[in-house]
């Protein structure tokens, strides 16, 4: 549709805006109306085949000179969905990881420090999850590197099948992955870790027709008051995925269960 067409006619512009947009593009139309202010919003409308495109418009307000009571806007409505979704991408590329798509390492440290703040200011409890997976580089050297990537984004997608919304995944490196989860009891944190460890366990990855079964093992820490800094709650639910694997591999170990360690020889 031609966008002379939508700007001849805002009912039906926005009958096509998206509706988490709709609200926002009204705003900007009545503040220019009301308060005469020019405008420069972005916004996504749905076509009548159903796609979706970023559209911006920008308008100068201005009072008519034979009536000054009435506003008259002049602008123009731009489709910028190149630039639009190559801006996302590039956003998406700073902030996860590129073949697994979980969060990469920087973010989820942002994430968690800023989690390490939320809890010490209002005294609320959260949990981290560190996993591994089990003989890995056995993965690697017996079906080949491709199949191991296969391995690795196969894993996220079935973690974040078992996670919520607000929990945040990220990987750390080569086959180590963290889970962040806020507002998460000890209780609650072994009992998701379990389920996730099920079904990695009941969920083996698919490469050219071929089944390649593996297992993960799984550090559960608790982040209360007294966990003050990301290294201290990485080497908590470090030792505890370290304990997992020492002790058969396939399970699930909390913070509590492992032996201490010095705070440099877990992250080495």
């Amino acid at each position: 549709m031609a966008p002379e067409v939508l700007m001849a006619d805002y009912t039906l512009l926005f009958r096509m805006v998206h509706p988490e947009d709709r609200a926002g593009l009204i705003t900007v139309f009545q503040d220019a109306i009301s308060k005469r202010q020019d405008y420069d919003h972005e916004f996504r409308l749905t076509t009548d085949t159903g796609e979706q495109r970023w559209l911006k418009t920008t308008a100068t307000s201005v009072a008519l000179q034979n009536n000054p009571d009435v506003t008259h806007l002049s602008g123009f409505l731009f489709d910028i969905t190149e630039n639009k979704t190559r801006q996302l991408q590039l956003k998406q590329m700073a902030y996860q990881d590129p073949l697994t798509q979980a969060d990469n390492r920087r973010i989820f440290m942002e994430k968690l420090k800023n989690e390490l703040a939320r809890v010490e200011r209002y005294g609320e409890e959260a949990a981290l999850l560190m996993l591994d997976i089990d003989f890995f580089k056995r993965v690697n050297d017996t079906y080949g590197h491709v199949v191991g990537d296969t391995v690795l984004k196969h894993l996220v997608a079935v973690l974040y099948e078992g996670l919520r919304g607000v929990d945040s995944l990220g990987r750390l490196g080569g086959e180590e992955f963290a889970v962040l989860l806020p507002g998460t009891s000890h209780e609650a944190a072994v009992q998701l870790a379990e389920r996730l460890r099920l079904a990695v366990q009941a969920s083996p990855a698919l490469q050219a027709g071929q089944t390649v079964p593996f297992t993960i093992s799984l550090g559960v820490a608790s982040i209360t008051a007294d966990v003050t800094d990301v290294k201290t709650a990485l080497h908590l639910a470090d030792k505890a995925m370290y304990r997992a694997k020492q002790t058969g591999r396939n399970r699930v170990c909390t913070a509590d269960e492992a032996p201490p360690t010095t705070l440099q020889g877990s992250l080495d």
